[in-house]
């Protein structure tokens, strides 16, 4: 599990210091606040929003980060009347009924030059289990993520 939290941050590490502030940050499926921790070390926000579907972790998550607004409940059908300037989610996406609409909702809730930061699974994961049991999550190609990216691309 640190591996994945030590290359995403590797892969977007927030260095300048327009990029360490932040107005309003969305994380969505925060889990047990690894991701969390991390972000706030490294950014200073306005507001923030923790979006999770358990509400077992809502106290160690309110602990992390006190003054954040705790949104429990399933990630892909939120519904929020505010811009983010930051949108970041990791490992949830794929549980999404229809991960590929994820892109599209987020746009939606970005503000102008807001950065929408997620990583998914692929195909490959857990072949193990596919193997012995049959079954396995339908997970988008890189060709399906990257469509979805090129038509919001394409509105400007």
């Amino acid at each position: 599990m640190r591996s994945w939290l030590y290359l995403l941050f590797m892969n977007i590490k927030l260095t300048s210091r327009k990029q360490t502030i932040q107005a309003n940050i969305l994380e969505i499926g925060a889990g047990f606040g690894q991701l969390t921790q991390r972000l706030k070390k490294q950014i200073n926000a306005e507001n923030w929003h923790i979006n999770e579907l358990c509400s077992e972790h809502a106290s160690k998550l309110q602990k992390i980060i006190p003054q954040a607004q705790l949104h429990l409940g399933d990630g892909e059908n939120l519904l929020l009347d505010k811009k983010f300037s930051l949108i970041i989610s990791a490992n949830t996406v794929q549980w999404f009924d229809n991960p590929l609409s994820f892109i599209a909702s987020s746009h939606n809730n970005l503000q102008a030059g807001g950065q929408l930061l997620f990583n998914t699974f692929t195909k490959n994961n857990l072949l193990e289990i596919k193997h012995l049991t049959n079954k396995s999550l339908s997970y988008p190609s890189k060709k399906q993520w990257l469509t979805e990216l090129k038509k919001i691309i394409l509105q400007y």
